[in-house]
């Protein structure tokens, strides 16, 4: 997939094989989760319209848009060392790029963000173990997961500036070595703001 942009004050375009699309992250989108891809896919809602695109990361062999979210709320944490650059800027505050697992609950520092959630949940309906049928090939399955494919931008100055060393290993924990339950609901629609269009810098 490509884009076709105009330029300014003609009836000229351009391909822009690269571009960017990003969601306005809501707490929202935690509530009644769907347990299956197809019910989520049918939501009038940004979680539905992500599960589209992401659809289309996997299925297309074309080059595809960068996808984000966007956290204006949830605190984050940096290793030692880390240092982060602005990535996007609005009128209100500078972005930047962080790990999902990076993210801390507002009122409890050792446990991830509500993105970090969703994305936890968003995965178990979306990702695609053997997405592709190699076998025939005599080539090994490969796997799609969605924490791979779309990025986390969080307010610069939410970084929590008191970085404790119990913080480093929940870090280090990877996804398989957290237990994570969630407790879907069938086919309820989740609020939370349109997705938009963003250009990183």
């Amino acid at each position: 997939m490509k884009l076709l942009a105009p330029f300014l004050g003609t009836r000229t375009f351009t391909i822009k094989e690269r571009w960017n699309i990003a969601f306005k992250f809501d707490h929202s989108w935690n509530n009644a989760f769907p347990s299956r891809e197809n019910r989520l896919k049918r939501e009038n809602s940004p979680r539905g319209l992500l599960a589209h695109w992401v659809e289309i990361l996997y299925e297309e062999s074309v080059p595809a848009p960068n996808l984000w979210i966007i956290d204006d709320d949830v605190r984050w944490v940096a290793r030692p060392g880390q240092v982060f650059e602005t990535v996007y800027r609005d009128c209100e505050a500078d972005y930047v790029q962080i790990n999902w697992e990076a993210t801390r609950d507002n009122k409890i520092s050792l446990l991830k963000g509500a993105v970090a959630r969703f994305m936890d949940s968003f995965g178990l309906v979306c990702d695609n173990e053997d997405m592709y049928d190699l076998q025939e090939l005599g080539l090994e399955p490969m796997a799609f997961r969605v924490k791979d494919h779309i990025k986390l931008l969080v307010r610069k100055d939410n970084e929590m500036q008191d970085y404790m060393e119990e913080d480093n290993e929940t870090d280090n924990e990877t996804e398989d070595d957290t237990e994570i339950e969630f407790e879907y609901e069938s086919d309820d629609l989740s609020g939370g703001s349109d997705g938009s269009d963003q250009e990183g810098e």
